[in-house]
C-alpha cells in the first residue's frame, strides 16, 4: 500500500520544504508563521517557535486559540492534492481555549481588526486594532516568543497597547489567573508550558472501521462523487444501487478508476488514478458497493451496455440533424498540440525549481515576482528571466507561510498579495528581499472553513482593489453560503471595507481590466452553470449561480456572459484573462486553462450595447495546464502553470513558468468572427488564395442554447444545424460574409472550417479552423 493513502503527511513548520529554492540563502530565515485553516478554523496564524512548539492565533478575533508541541498534518488541495480536507493539529497540548480575551473601559462597543505581523528574530510581533468609534481606537502590538532558557519552555507575550495618554484602558485575561488584567502601555505575561490539557495521537489508518472509506475521503473522489447526489458524476448511492458487490464489478469498477473511462453516466469522463494501486482502489470499490439499499434490485451484469444520460428526461433536447463526418485533427474538432506558431518558446525555471504557479508580477526593476500554491506558500523573485536562459536566471525566496495564494499585483512598488482569506501587503523593513511584514489590508469578507473558499486574482484602477471570492462546496443541507460568496469585490485599501460588484458567480480564477471599462472575469462550469464562462462585469448584475440567494435568486435576470466556453471542447477551467497585445491580435483576450490546458483567445465586439464575441484554441505545447498570464517589461508573455492530483490538471502536470515571445510570423488563421444582419463575417489574418473558401459546403455551423440546472454542469438545448446559403469574399480576399438562415439570440453558434479547403495566398493551411460564437444580441 502506498505510505500517502497508509498516513498523513506530517510536516513540521520549522522545518517545512517543498519548492523552496534560493541562490542566496539567509540561515536566520525560517518560516515562522503558516496561514490556513487549521482544526477547521479560518484565518488562522500557525507560529512556529522551533523545537516541534507552536502556537494558534485566530486573526478574525485576535486572540490566541491553542498552544502545542507536535506538528501539523499539512492535508488539503495545495498540500496533498485532495480537496475536502485541511490541515489539522497533532501533539501535546498545554493551553486550548479562547485566552486573551479582549475587554475596554470604559465598556463600549468595539470591534477588533487584525493588522497583521512582523517576523522578529526570535518570535512574532502582532498587531491588531481596537476600533471604539469612527474617531477613536487603541493600537495592540503582541511580541510572542518562546523561552527555552528556564526549565520549562515558556511562552512570552509582551503587550503594549497604544496610544498612551487615553480614558480608554485594555484588560486582557492572563491564562494563569482566570483574571481581567489592565493594559497600560506594556505588559508581559508567561505561559510556562509544563501541564498538559489535551493530546491528540497521529492515528493510523488502520485503526479506523473501513480503510476504504477513509482512503476514498483521502484521495479527493469525494470531488466529484458526492454521497447521495449527483455532483461531476453520479452519488454513491447511485453507483452502490446500479452494481452487486460482485468480484466481477468490483475488478472492472477499479480498472476503470484506475485507467479512466466514459458513456455509463453520461459525457463526463472518469479521470485516469494512476498514482493509486488497483488493490488501493479495489477496497474503495468495495467500500462505495457496501452502501447499497436496494440489493435485489441491482445490475448483475457487471458494466457494460450502460450509454444513458443522467438529467430528468424532460431536459432532454433534440438531436441536431446528421451532417457528413469530417475528419478530427488538432485544431479541427481537436485540441491543438503545438506552441503557436507566432511564438517562440523557453522553458525560464531550472529543473530544480518546480512552482506550482498562483500568481505572478513584475517589479519595477525587472524581476519576476511568482506566488506557489503548494504547501509553502512562497514567494519567489526571479532576475534575469528576460534572457530566457536558465543558466542566467537566478531565485531567490523572499516570503512564505501564505495561504493559498492565488493573486497578487504590484502598485508603486509595493507587492500585495491576494490569500485564501485576506488582501495582504508585503514589505521589506530593511532591503535584504526578505519580506519582514505581512500587513493585512483587508480581511472583513465572512469565511467558514470550507476547502472550496478561494479568493482568486487582483486587479488594481483608480486607488482600489478588484479580487473574486469562489462558492464553498461542502455544505450540509441546512447550511449557507457566507455573504459575498460567488461575488467580485472592489477594495478601499485605506480601511479594507469592500463592496461587491455583482452575484452569482461559482468558480471565478480570472479576473483583468480589458480596455478603459471591461472588467472580464473566467468561471467554472458546474451548479447552475451548465458550461464555462468569459464574463464582462456589469455593476449590480446576477451571473446565475443560485447557491447563494437560494429561493430569493429564482426570479432574479441571470445576465449573459461575454462568451460561453463550451465544457470539453474548448475549455474545463479557464483561468486569468490578459489582453493581448501582439501583431493582429493586439485588444483581443487571451486565458489560459488548467484542466483542459493551453491558451485560448476571444475577439469580443459590443452588439446592441451588449459585449458578445467567440472564442478559438491558440496555443497548446505548454508544459502544465496555466492558471497566470502576464506581459513582462520585454513584451513576451509570461505563462504559469499549476495542477493537482485528480480533477483540476492537463495532463497529471502540476507545475510549470515559461516565456513566450513573439517572433512575428503572420500565422494563417481565423483573426475574428461577428455577427451581422443575416449571418457572420468571417475575417482572416491573411488573404485566401483564389478557389478557397467561396463554397457553402465548405463551412459546417450549429447553434444552441443553455438551460442551468442545479445540477453539476447542463445540457445543449434545442441543436440544430444551420445551412450556409451563400459565401460572400472581400475584394481583398481576407474576409467572408456567410449569409445564413435561423440565427436566434441567446444562442451559441459553433462554426467549423474545412481544413482542406482553406489556404493562404502564400499557400499555408489554418493554423485552426473553429470557434464559438455566443449571439447573446442579433443587429438588425
Amino acid at each position: 500500500m502506498t505510505e500517502r493513502l497508509l498516513y498523513s503527511i506530517i510536516i513540521i513548520l520549522a522545518g517545512v520544504s517543498c519548492t523552496k529554492i534560493t541562490d542566496e540563502t539567509n540561515s536566520s530565515y525560517r518560516p515562522k508563521v503558516y496561514r490556513s485553516v487549521l482544526d477547521l478554523q479560518p484565518r488562522i496564524a500557525a507560529i512556529s517557535f522551533g523545537n516541534g512548539y507552536f502556537a494558534a492565533f485566530d486573526t478574525e478575533h485576535c486572540h490566541f486559540t491553542q498552544i502545542w508541541k507536535g506538528g501539523i498534518h499539512w492535508e488539503g488541495a495545495p498540500h496533498t492534492g485532495v480537496k475536502n480536507i485541511q490541515p489539522t493539529s497533532w501533539g501535546e497540548i498545554f493551553y486550548k481555549k479562547d485566552f486573551s480575551l479582549i475587554e475596554i473601559q470604559p465598556e463600549g462597543d468595539r470591534n477588533i481588526r487584525f493588522r497583521g505581523y512582523v517576523l522578529m528574530n526570535n518570535g512574532v510581533r502582532i498587531r491588531y486594532r481596537i476600533e471604539i468609534s469612527d474617531h477613536e481606537y487603541l493600537d495592540v502590538e503582541e511580541n510572542v516568543e518562546l523561552d527555552f532558557d528556564s526549565k520549562l519552555p515558556v511562552l512570552q507575550r509582551t503587550v503594549f497597547v497604544r496610544p498612551e495618554n487615553t480614558d480608554r484602558h485594555v484588560l486582557m485575561e492572563d491564562p494563569l489567573t482566570g483574571k481581567m488584567v489592565s493594559i497600560d502601555n506594556k505588559k508581559v505575561f508567561r505561559h510556562p508550558l509544563s501541564t498538559q490539557v489535551e493530546s491528540i495521537p497521529f492515528s493510523d489508518p488502520g485503526d479506523q472501521p473501513s480503510i476504504g472509506k477513509l482512503w476514498f475521503d483521502k484521495s479527493g473522489c469525494g470531488t466529484c462523487h458526492e454521497p447521495d447526489r449527483r455532483e461531476i458524476g453520479p452519488s454513491l448511492m447511485d453507483i452502490a444501487n446500479r452494481y452487486d458487490a460482485t468480484q466481477s464489478n468490483i475488478d472492472t469498477l477499479t480498472k476503470k478508476v484506475k485507467y479512466g473511462g466514459s458513456g455509463n453516466w453520461g459525457d463526463v469522463p472518469m479521470i485516469a488514478h494512476p498514482a493509486y494501486t488497483e488493490e488501493e482502489i479495489a477496497l474503495m470499490v468495495e467500500y462505495i458497493l457496501s452502501l447499497s439499499e436496494n440489493s435485489d434490485e441491482q445490475d448483475e451484469n457487471g458494466t457494460e451496455g450502460e450509454d444513458e444520460e443522467d438529467y430528468p428526461s424532460a431536459l432532454k433536447a433534440p438531436v441536431a440533424p446528421e451532417q457528413p463526418a469530417w475528419p478530427e485533427i488538432p485544431g479541427f474538432g481537436m485540441s491543438l498540440v503545438d506552441i503557436h506558431p507566432s511564438f517562440d518558446l523557453s522553458v525560464i525555471r531550472r529543473s530544480d525549481f518546480q512552482p506550482k504557479v498562483g500568481a505572478m508580477d513584475f517589479l519595477p526593476d525587472g524581476s519576476l515576482l511568482i506566488a506557489t500554491w503548494d504547501s509553502l506558500g512562497a514567494i519567489y523573485k526571479l532576475n534575469g528571466v528576460e534572457s530566457g536562459d536558465t543558466s542566467r536566471i537566478t531565485i531567490k525566496q523572499i516570503a512564505e507561510g501564505l495561504d493559498e495564494p492565488l493573486g497578487m499585483k504590484v502598485v508603486d512598488g509595493q507587492v500585495y498579495v491576494v490569500q485564501k482569506q485576506e488582501l495582504t501587503q508585503l514589505i521589506d523593513h530593511n532591503g535584504d528581499e526578505l519580506i519582514d511584514e505581512y500587513r493585512n489590508v483587508s480581511n472583513r469578507w465572512e469565511v467558514s472553513a470550507d476547502f472550496h473558499e478561494f479568493a482568486f486574482g487582483l486587479e488594481h484602477r483608480e486607488d482600489h482593489f478588484y479580487l473574486t471570492l469562489s462558492l464553498a462546496m461542502r455544505l450540509m443541507e441546512q447550511e449557507r453560503q457566507k455573504a459575498e460568496r460567488g461575488t467580485v469585490l472592489r477594495i478601499d485599501p485605506n480601511d479594507g471595507s469592500y463592496d461587491a460588484l455583482c452575484h452569482g458567480l461559482r468558480t471565478p480564477n480570472g479576473i483583468s481590466f480589458v480596455g478603459e471599462d471591461h472588467l472580464l472575469v473566467t468561471d467554472n462550469q458546474g451548479q447552475w452553470l451548465p458550461a464555462n464562462k468569459l464574463i464582462n462585469i456589469q455593476k449590480g448584475k446576477f451571473y446565475g449561480n443560485r447557491d447563494v440567494l437560494k429561493d430569493a435568486g429564482i426570479d432574479i435576470e441571470e445576465a449573459p456572459p461575454a462568451v460561453w466556453i463550451p465544457q470539453d471542447e474548448i475549455g474545463n477551467s479557464p483561468s486569468e484573462p490578459l489582453e493581448m497585445i501582439h501583431g493582429p491580435y493586439a485588444g483581443q483576450v487571451l486565458f489560459g486553462d488548467v484542466t483542459h490546458g493551453g491558451i485560448k483567445r476571444a475577439y469580443l465586439e459590443e452588439v446592441n450595447g451588449q459585449l458578445q464575441g467567440c472564442v478559438f484554441r491558440f496555443s497548446q505545447g505548454l508544459e502544465a495546464g496555466i492558471n497566470r498570464l502576464t506581459y513582462g517589461p520585454d513584451n513576451a508573455l509570461y505563462a504559469g502553470g499549476v495542477g493537482m492530483s485528480g480533477s483540476w490538471a492537463w495532463k497529471n502536470k502540476t507545475y510549470g513558468l515559461q516565456r513566450l515571445v513573439y517572433n512575428g510570423h503572420n500565422t494563417f488563421e481565423i483573426l475574428k468572427v461577428g455577427i451581422i444582419p443575416g449571418g457572420l463575417s468571417v475575417t482572416f489574418t491573411k488573404p485566401l488564395a483564389a478557389d478557397f473558401g467561396e463554397k457553402p459546403d465548405d463551412y459546417q455551423i450549429k447553434q444552441w442554447w443553455y438551460l442551468p440546472t442545479s445540477d453539476y454542469g447542463g445540457p445543449k438545448m434545442d441543436p440544430e444545424t444551420l445551412k450556409v446559403e451563400r459565401a460572400m469574399i472581400s475584394e481583398d480576399r481576407s474576409a467572408i460574409r456567410l449569409y445564413l438562415a435561423g440565427i436566434k439570440p441567446k444562442h451559441v453558434l459553433h462554426l467549423r472550417l474545412h481544413q482542406d479547403r482553406f489556404k493562404s495566398t502564400d499557400g499555408e493551411r489554418l493554423w485552426t479552423g473553429e470557434t464559438w460564437y455566443t449571439a447573446n444580441e442579433i443587429p438588425q
